[in-house]
């Protein structure tokens, strides 16, 4: 079970890989696309701890403890991210005066 759910990872991992660089690649000009290069590396890493997991499957308890704190840090990331993406989007509201 343990190897079934770790290929599920790196395949899930892979895939959105491939959709944050082709994201990347749709947004580049914009500061969500910023955000999206910094987070492509995110998912290539992730995508090799799996693949490591294969490997060694007993980690110690600090690497999966800095596993879980980088997977916070992305989360956040992703949201703080769509806050500024959703703060551009929005038009400033300005009374007509006539």
């Amino acid at each position: 079970m343990f190897r079934l759910a770790t290929m599920l990872a790196i395949v899930t991992g892979t895939a959105g890989f491939v959709l944050a660089v082709l994201a990347w690649k749709s947004f580049e000009r914009s500061p969500f696309g910023r955000g999206l290069a910094i987070l492509v590396p995110f998912m290539a890493t992730f995508t090799t701890y799996h693949a490591l997991l294969l490997v060694v499957p007993d980690l110690p308890l600090v690497i999966l403890a800095v596993e879980s704190l980088a997977f916070v840090l992305v989360v956040v990331f992703v949201g703080f991210m769509v806050r500024l993406h959703y703060r551009r989007l929005r038009a400033p509201r300005r009374e007509v005066s006539g």
